[in-house]
């Protein structure tokens, strides 16, 4: 807040409705028809194409470039959740474009819902039609969302119904023996509301939306009950978010062999290698999915509120800006020394794609 003194308005907030106004635009431009909307332009052919931009500058002929229609149930979720949380933020600065936010989104969210699992209503190969079992996150987190932005002008359940009490959605039977699993709605998910291993990043918001959860809707008994959320169930909403967060971080973390933690009350570990304090998951850009290890650790660590949680993930950046047994910052552009190699050829004259554990 800071940089309000160019127009009032922060400039997260000022970035944030310019990627809403694209998708405002594609929902008029659609006359309101959601699987009309215009959120692709280039197919999975053209995502494929990698090659140096000097390259692409004497491509003749240049590919085509399709312009897609269609948005399939995730993407239709992940753009609903953004569009209510900032309906939110915006209403103070200007009432019409958050009121507008708040309408596209839970038509989108109506849409997702109502095509959840469908194939057919986007483009396959793309993100947006990513596997039904991967996206159950943004449905969580829109629903999430929606209750947040319309709860204390409705006063209606049905948002956070279909987020954590609906047994049409999910009905898991698992929740009645392990706090590990949510009983019903999109935290329902049999397997549990985890990624299953593969830490948050463009196709994982497991974490990322217990954490909304948990912050927006259950931080304490106050905010519950602004929500409508009586406190025996926000107790009981935050204990199987915590054991969620704890089986998501512990299967991040599970092939370090140097040193442990365990987690007071439950039977899983977090695992880690010394001295570095990195775990790596792939022989391909561990890096990226190390980050995403570090964003899941420091939720924990803040909703279970465990220091030594938020030490160790403070000591696996540290690894990434520089900590680490060749002195190199892997975060491209930061400090006196990069690796040579980033995963992206236009920066990459070699043309050389990713790299492995054991070219470290």
């Amino acid at each position: 807040n800071e940089i309000v003194k160019t127009d009032g308005i922060p400039d997260m907030l000022r970035e944030a409705r310019h990627g809403a106004e694209f998708y405002l635009r594609s929902y008029e431009y659609a006359k309101g028809e959601i699987k009309d909307m215009i959120v692709n332009i280039g197919d999975a052919e053209d995502h494929n194409y990698w090659n140096r931009a000097d390259s692409m500058e004497s491509m003749n002929p240049v590919p085509p470039r399709p312009v897609m229609h269609g948005i399939g149930p995730g993407m239709s979720a992940q753009v609903a959740a953004g569009l209510a949380l900032l309906s939110v933020r915006y209403a103070t600065y200007d009432k019409a474009f958050a009121d507008s936010c708040l309408k596209v989104a839970e038509k989108l969210y109506a849409y997702a819902k109502e095509h959840f699992g469908e194939e057919k209503v986007c483009v396959d190969g793309l993100y947006s039609c990513s596997n039904p079992s991967k996206y159950v996150d943004v449905l969580a987190m829109a629903a999430i969302a929606l209750h947040y932005a319309t709860y204390e002008k409705s006063k209606k359940m049905d948002y956070l119904n279909d987020a954590a009490e609906d047994k049409t959605i999910n009905d898991n039977i698992n929740a009645k023996y392990s706090f590990e699993y949510f009983p019903a709605g999109w935290l329902g998910v049999d397997r549990g509301f985890t990624s299953g291993g593969w830490t948050s990043d463009y196709d994982n918001r497991f974490a990322i939306t217990l954490y909304a959860f948990y912050k927006l809707l259950l931080a304490d008994e106050e905010t519950a009950a602004k929500y409508g959320i009586k406190d025996s169930v926000r107790i009981d909403y935050t204990e199987r978010l915590v054991n969620s967060l704890v089986r998501s971080v512990s299967d991040d973390l599970g092939n370090g062999d140097d040193e442990h933690v365990d987690l007071p009350g439950s039977h899983y570990e977090f695992r880690y290698d010394k001295p570095w304090f990195v775990t790596n998951h792939f022989n391909w850009h561990p890096n990226r999915y190390e980050t995403g290890t570090i964003l899941n650790l420091l939720i924990y660590a803040e909703v279970a509120k465990s220091a030594g949680i938020r030490q160790l993930a403070i000591n696996k950046m540290n690894y990434i800006l520089g900590a680490n047994q060749w002195d190199i910052c892997f975060m491209t552009g930061v400090g006196d020394k990069n690796e040579a190699h980033v995963h992206n050829r236009t920066a990459n004259p070699e043309g050389w794609n990713g790299m492995t554990v054991d070219e470290y």
